[in-house]
């Protein structure tokens, strides 16, 4: 939260009969230092909460709660102390006062011109409890993406967070996982290990967390990937994603967008700017498609919008695709476009008679396979669409709203 001083300016003289006036050398308290509007703390560290004022003769401090009730000494839980402080000591669970350690403070400087009151300070103590952290294994088909997850309890899910990864194999024992290669870590935790061989099975990975508020470091329960080889093809599909996100700008943020399928699928990053899909590519300096995860390493304001993850089998040698309308061959034309290899079908300044069901037909050698779209038109009075893209894949796209 933003900080912000409001400052008072008195002008004009005061003229009050039957009183003195104050003397010369007096001056009215004035803050040098005021608590924090949040303060959150661990029950194992304790917190200090500062205040001090100057003025002519140096001000009294003293602290009073929410209701302008004057704060009393508790020994060994809130201590007032002589330079003006309010401490708050360590204390064991069984200790935990919600009147005391989840309240609003502020202070009050006060000299012969007059008193001051500090802004409100909101205060938390979190009490600290025993728990487990766990990586769960892991089934993934051979040389697709793995996604381990860090379970961190409910409890104390906001108070820690993932710090480093660690593997442990036979030979060269437990080590940290850097990003790079075929490491993805996310920023809210998660591993991707592209292109998984049989070898990573017999690994073990950990998750470790630092908790925000003690500094305490904490590593996991290990969990493994179980790699299987699936016989013949299988379709892609989608197992993790998340379709908004909510982050803040200057941070990192990713989405995510694993999928599943044999062969391998690739992957494919598109946004929507103004109803045309423009891919993400490798060579942006902003935002980076890693295969499952498009990163924004400094998330900026003009990143806000929707954006679409497309996984597709691969095609092999000797695989046609081709268009229908209505049964029809579909050719190119200044209105109808067809690229990536077949794949994406574009139509420009789509007018009523474009409406109708739309086929993609796949052929290799003796097999072939289809899939259709209806493409409808909504209200006759509303502006026409400019550019319509339909896409020939094995899995329906996977679509992502981001707002910063």
């Amino acid at each position: 939260m933003t900080s912000f001083q409001l400052w008072l300016a008195v002008l004009g003289s005061l003229l009050v009969l039957g009183v003195s006036p104050m003397p010369p050398h007096v001056q009215g308290p004035v803050f040098l230092q005021e608590p924090p509007s949040w303060l959150e703390f661990s029950n194992s560290t304790g917190a200090m909460l500062s205040c001090s004022a100057h003025g002519t003769p140096p001000p009294e401090i003293r602290w009073q709660d929410s209701s302008d009730k004057e704060l009393a000494h508790i020994p060994r839980l809130r201590e007032l102390l002589p330079n003006g402080s309010l401490h708050f000591a360590p204390f064991p669970p069984e200790d935990y006062n919600p009147e005391l350690h989840a309240a609003t403070y502020r202070c009050r400087a006060t000299n012969p011109a007059g008193s001051i009151v500090s802004r409100d300070c909101k205060l938390r103590a979190d009490v600290v409890q025993p728990y487990q952290l766990q990586v769960h294994n892991v089934f993934v088909m051979g040389g697709n993406v793995a996604v381990l997850k860090c379970n961190i309890p409910n409890f104390v899910r906001g108070l820690v967070q993932v710090s480093s990864w660690l593997k442990d194999e036979h030979l060269l024992g437990r080590t940290v996982i850097h990003p790079g290669g075929k490491f993805t870590l996310t920023s809210s935790g998660s591993l991707h290990i592209r292109d998984t061989v049989t070898n990573d099975g017999f690994a073990r990975f950990y998750c470790q967390t630092v908790h925000r508020l003690t500094g305490e470091k904490k590593l996991s329960m290990p969990g493994q990937i179980i790699i299987s080889q699936p016989q013949g093809n299988i379709p892609p599909r989608i197992e993790h994603s998340i379709p908004i996100v909510n982050a803040r700008a200057g941070s990192p943020t990713d989405l995510v967008c694993a999928a599943q399928g044999s062969p391998p699928p690739t992957y494919r990053w598109y946004r929507d700017q103004v109803g045309v899909l423009q891919e993400v590519g490798l060579g942006m300096v902003l935002v980076r498609p890693l295969q499952s995860v498009l990163q924004f390493p400094r998330l900026q304001l003009q990143d806000e919008g929707r954006y679409i993850c497309v996984v597709s089998k691969l095609l092999g040698e000797g695989i046609h695709i081709s268009w229908l309308k209505d049964a029809h061959p579909l050719l190119e034309s200044p209105h109808v476009s067809i690229m990536q290899q077949g794949e994406v079908l574009v139509l420009r300044n789509v007018q009523k008679s474009d409406r109708g069901m739309y086929q993609c037909m796949a052929r290799s050698g003796d097999e072939s396979a289809q899939g259709s779209a209806e493409l409808t038109l909504g209200d006759p009075a509303a502006r026409p669409t400019s550019v319509t893209e339909m896409l020939c894949l094995g899995e329906p796209p996977t679509t992502y709203h981001m707002a910063s």
